[in-house]
């Protein structure tokens, strides 16, 4: 099974039609999904079907509450110093916070450590993950190889879809799924 749209958050509804939005955004809206989405769940199985159930436009309004009450804060970034590379693997049945830098093709990041994104996957017991990328939603990902790579591999995709590049992956794990 290749990558699967489960439900579409576009850049667009939380940099438009929604309001406020500055830097951090997609930290807050990935916290959202982590801490009141997938918090609850038990197996693989529930994350995906809370996933094709998610209300993008709560994520958003939860998302652009917290980061106007920081005033743009730097929790992101202070967070993301904590992330590090996986080098071969992220680990069965887990929640990772995952930083990461996109930009335009021909652009590149100051540094291997610079991250100017937030992201959050989940891991199954096999090759699954689902995630969700605050620039595009939910997606359901496996390509029968590792959990790194069928995430790293679908995100990819979709900013090379739109024009843009994505790399360095930092992660940290959040918690275990049973």
């Amino acid at each position: 099974m290749p990558t699967t749209k489960l439900k579409e958050c576009p850049q667009e509804l939380w940099l438009g039609d929604v309001g406020y939005s500055s830097g951090g955004i997609c930290y807050y809206m990935s916290e959202y999904v982590r801490e009141s989405m997938w918090n609850g769940v038990k197996k693989f199985s529930e994350a995906v079907e809370v996933a094709k159930n998610a209300v993008p436009a709560t994520i958003v309004k939860a998302g652009k509450a917290k980061n106007l009450r920081d005033k743009g804060g730097e929790a992101h970034g202070k967070a993301q110093q904590t992330y590090h590379q996986i080098p071969a693997d992220l680990a069965a049945n887990k929640v990772y916070r995952v930083g990461l830098w996109f930009g335009k093709n021909g652009k590149n990041p100051d540094s291997a450590q610079h991250q100017n994104h937030e992201a959050v996957v989940l891991t199954s017991g096999g090759t699954e993950v689902v995630f969700f990328e605050p620039n595009f939603g939910f997606y359901h990902a496996d390509e029968n190889t590792t959990r790194k790579a069928a995430f790293e591999g679908a995100v990819r995709a979709l900013y090379t879809g739109n024009g843009d590049h994505a790399e360095n992956f930092h992660y940290r794990e959040d918690r275990t799924v049973k």
